[in-house]
């Protein structure tokens, strides 16, 4: 099955086409997935594991292949489990300067399983206060939310949209409301590339305060 996807993999992975790349192996496991391989198939995992954080933000992704990220999802929850590609990563300019403009403050991360360990090493590289992670659901209600995107001492709300539901986009209501910036997380919780997205989405708001 790998080798069916082995140029996209290698595209990505140069940062070739890769647009082009990604639809080819979305489309592909969407075909997978409706011909009845399970979501949660271990085949599929390892395939996407390695460059699942480079997927782009799609706004429509298909629902077999959405079903396939939201098991990703809970197999990297389960705390005896270890992600494949596992690698440890270095910070990089943009990690600091996320550290500076937030550093000591709380940030809401809406969406998907709790991953303790990404948990902590977010927490940890961006020296927050709190990560304060919410586990979410389709189609839940955002309400309970506004409470915890209220708190003083929050800085911004991530909300991980390969997870979430589309009516998640109500929370924008809330940050509007509350004035808090809404970063779109479209891929992983690597802290440099959640950094990244930070800064081009809001970065010019948080310097300003």
């Amino acid at each position: 099955m790998s080798k069916r996807f082995l140029p996209s993999l290698h595209a990505i992975r140069e940062g070739k086409d890769t647009d082009q790349a990604w639809q080819a192996i979305i489309n592909g496991v969407e075909e997978m997935v409706s011909e009845g391989v399970p979501p949660s198939s271990r085949a599929i995992r390892e395939l996407l594991m390695p460059v699942i954080d480079e997927l782009p933000d799609i706004e429509d992704l298909p629902p077999g292949f959405r079903l396939v990220l939201r098991e990703m999802d809970r197999f990297l929850a389960i705390p005896s489990s270890t992600p494949e590609s596992s690698v440890p990563h270095k910070s990089n300019p943009e990690v600091e300067e996320i550290v500076r403009m937030v550093g000591g403050r709380s940030i809401v991360l809406i969406g998907g399983n709790r991953r303790r360990e990404a948990q902590e090493s977010l927490k940890s590289a961006l020296g927050l206060k709190e990560l304060i992670w919410i586990e979410t659901k389709e189609h839940q209600a955002v309400g309970a939310f506004e409470p915890l995107i209220a708190r003083r001492d929050v800085a911004l709300v991530l909300l991980a949209i390969r997870w979430s539901s589309h009516a998640f986009g109500d929370v924008k209501r809330f940050c509007d409301h509350h004035r808090k910036p809404l970063v779109r997380l479209p891929g992983g919780y690597n802290p440099n590339q959640v950094a990244a997205q930070i800064l081009s989405q809001c970065g010019g708001q948080l310097a300003a305060r």
